[in-house]
């Protein structure tokens, strides 16, 4: 009976990864076949610079208009280390194809660039193993996992090279692990996330109490560990680009973002301002305080845990003077706890097939706010006579003809024009760049990865279908 009841849980344990992979491979495929294929914001190109650097000169240095003064006058990228390394791997990856291309620089952008829709990929199967986690259904966990990204302006962010989805999918890892009893692991997960962007070492602050309240004092040694190894890291990487001896944020380099003020204003405009607030951009997030109050009377420690997280990262992002995060879609600085203000949701969904699809609703129109993006890059706006201090969404619908029309126009002129005046593919880049000849190298990758998300889907409501058949009884043993 031990072997029979050990069978039946490694059938489970690969129902459960059956699921997550299908799952996983399904984003991917969708990620790939609409991602950019280039770096075109000025935060990105600065930590692609930072990459590039180290693989051709073995330093940190950047370009003197993608970073700010730092030692003995040179200029460094004023992020984290961590996407910087992370994007040496696809770099030295393509670099001896690269070198064959007329632009090896445009090759290697997009190589690197994958790495963000990988990320986003990665993020939803860990918000899947959150939820389940938390004790929800695969219906329900998979419901929120996509609905996180591809219902709210997170789906943007798949296709931008910005650090902040990589955070997301670490901060998402280390409540997992946490909830899970792997102290060590989500310590690991979270000193990932700073790694990447420092102000994610805030989140450390719930991880910490809930691993000591209810794990003990060695599981408490296990999770900080990892954490000071990467305060270490930033420390020292800190004091490499701008010298010691200040803590004044011009000698960091991170400029207002190291100041802190009255959160007020920030926490204003994410509630209220037409371009940032975050019921806009997110409607499906107006069931998270319901949800979390489920959450509470199931679980008062995970629901500390969870509402702990948001409530840091609502407080961080509305309290440093740029809380608008410049010229981004929505609020950027807000992406880290998005998806953790919705995981409770699909415990909350579990009850009724009403909730189900209300939440459903709700991530439609979040996509049809959000879906203008993915074929013009919100950088288009800049390009009006008089253009707005963030971009909208109703001047971003009005831009997709005019991208389609000029895109078609400049089919092959390798990149001499604006890409802002392109649409937001990589199809239309490769086109751009190669004309016929990438056209026909275009149109058989494009079908592979729309054969691959058909395939991921059916895969996927599969391994749903074989949970939810009834189990066969066990036939009795005879005496």
């Amino acid at each position: 009976m031990a072997a029979v009841g050990v069978v039946g849980q490694d059938a489970a344990w690969w129902r459960e990864h059956r699921t997550a992979l299908c799952l996983g491979l399904l984003a991917l495929s969708l990620f790939l076949l609409l991602q950019q294929g280039a770096i075109t914001n000025s935060d990105g190109a600065s930590v692609y610079a930072v990459t590039r650097s180290l693989v051709e000169d073995g330093d940190f240095t950047v370009e003197p208009d993608l970073g700010v003064p730092g030692r003995d006058g040179e200029y460094y990228s004023k992020f984290g280390l961590g996407l910087s390394v992370l994007g040496v791997v696809p770099y030295v990856l393509v670099r001896p194809v690269a070198e064959l291309h007329g632009r090896p620089d445009a090759v290697e952008q997009a190589a690197v660039a994958t790495l963000l829709p990988l990320a986003s990929a990665l993020l939803i199967v860990a918000l899947f193993a959150l939820c389940r986690r938390l004790g929800a259904g695969v219906g329900s966990s998979i419901l929120i996992a996509l609905g996180a990204v591809f219902g709210t302006f997170l789906l943007v962010y798949t296709k931008e090279y910005f650090g902040e989805p990589l955070v997301a999918l670490f901060l998402v890892l280390a409540l997992e692990r946490a909830l899970a009893g792997r102290a060590a692991q989500a310590g690991l997960a979270l000193a990932a996330g700073a790694l990447v962007r420092p102000e994610a070492f805030a989140y450390a602050i719930g991880l910490v109490l809930f691993v000591a309240l209810t794990r003990g004092r060695w599981a408490l040694v296990r999770v900080v560990i990892p954490l000071i190894g990467a305060g270490a890291i930033t420390v020292a990487y800190t004091y490499y680009r701008f010298g010691g001896g200040s803590t004044d944020s011009g000698t960091t380099g991170y400029g207002d973002e190291a100041r802190f003020t009255s959160p007020l204003r920030g926490v204003e405009g994410f509630v209220y301002s037409p371009v940032k607030s975050i019921f806009l951009f997110a409607p499906v997030i107006i069931l998270a305080p319901v949800a979390l109050y489920g959450l509470w009377r199931a679980s008062r420690a995970t629901c500390a845990l969870l509402g702990g997280t948001i409530v840091v990262g609502f407080l961080l992002a509305s309290s440093v003077p740029g809380w608008d995060g410049g010229w981004t879609w929505g609020p950027r600085h807000l992406i880290a706890i998005v998806p953790v203000a919705l995981a409770p949701c699909a415990l909350w969904l579990e009850s009724s097939a009403r909730r189900a699809a209300g939440f459903v609703a709700l991530c439609a129109l979040g996509l049809a706010i959000s879906a203008a993006t993915v074929l013009v890059p919100t950088q288009a706006q800049l390009l009006d006579p008089h253009p707005p201090t963030s971009p909208k969404v109703l001047r971003q619908y009005e831009l997709v003809p005019r991208a389609v029309r000029y895109s078609i126009e400049h089919t092959g002129d390798k990149g001499v024009g604006d890409h802002r005046r392109y649409l937001y593919l990589w199809q239309v880049g490769v086109t751009r760049e190669l004309g016929r000849t990438g056209l026909a190298a275009a149109v058989p990758l494009t079908a592979l990865l729309i054969v691959a998300a058909v395939w991921s889907a059916i895969a996927l409501r599969r391994s749903i279908g074989d949970r939810s058949k009834p189990k066969e009884p066990e036939p009795r043993r005879s005496r």
